[in-house]
């Protein structure tokens, strides 16, 4: 499953998918859809980690949201911590149990690869009795260990909503959020001429944050760049001159 042919296979399978011209509309959910559909066994997007597992009493954190001990969230180590990852998620594995988080803090007594979990999610896992455990985990940018519900209320500006993969202007997160979404709905409409001001490639923007490439593997990035160049060609289709 995990072989050179079977990887380099998908891989070229996936070149000949973004290099096709002209190009279908991806936006919103369907964009994800096709980034997930990606996401297989064999070509694993994002990397895993390992480190210790702890539990804190949550309560304001550094992404500048208030949660509650009986939440599923998760303070990352201060090494891999970053504003950008702030309402993402990371998704956990322990043996055969599976758990996920929502990103709102970072712990700065943990060592690269730790996480400290509220109790509920460390509760997934083990009792308060454990108190220390090897977990793994990966990030996981768009939530889907939760169905897609990211960036719910949080104040790092990331970009991430339910299942879309959006940018937004660090200054004013609110209005982008709104402009994007309605932009979605614009394109979805089907008759709809496309909002093309202030159009900017989400694929290109993951990618230019540390926080969330460095997450990525080797093949995780070729996936993600193959998309940013079919958001390109779609965009000189749908707004001339202004890719």
């Amino acid at each position: 499953m995990h072989s050179t042919s079977i990887l380099s296979l998908a891989l070229l399978a996936l070149v000949a998918v973004v290099s096709a011209a002209p190009q279908p509309v991806f936006t919103g959910e369907a964009r994800m859809a096709l980034f997930a559909k990606a996401h297989t066994p064999a070509t694993p997007l994002f990397k895993r980690y390992s480190g210790d597992a702890t539990f804190y009493d949550v309560g304001l954190g550094s992404c500048g949201v208030t949660n509650s001990n009986g939440e599923q969230v998760v303070a990352v180590n201060a090494a891999q911590m970053n504003k950008a990852l702030c309402g993402t998620c990371v998704s956990l594995s322990y043996g055969n149990k599976q758990g996920c988080a929502k990103i709102v803090d970072t712990c700065p007594g943990c060592k690269s690869g730790d996480l400290d979990l509220s109790p509920a999610t460390f509760h997934v896992f083990n009792e308060d009795s454990v108190g220390r455990f090897q977990l793994s985990w990966s990030f996981d940018p768009n939530c889907s260990c939760m169905g897609g519900k990211g960036n719910s209320g949080n104040a790092g500006g990331n970009g991430y909503n339910q299942g879309t993969v959006t940018t937004q202007s660090a200054d004013t997160p609110k209005q982008g959020q709104t402009q994007t979404q309605n932009n979605n709905s614009s394109n979805n409409s089907g008759s709809a001429k496309p909002d093309c001001q202030g159009r900017t490639n989400p694929y290109r923007a993951f990618l230019a944050s540390p926080a969330l490439s460095g997450s990525l593997t080797a093949a995780g990035k070729q996936v993600v760049e193959g998309l940013a160049r079919q958001w390109d060609v779609q965009a000189s289709y749908d707004c001339p001159g202004s890719a």
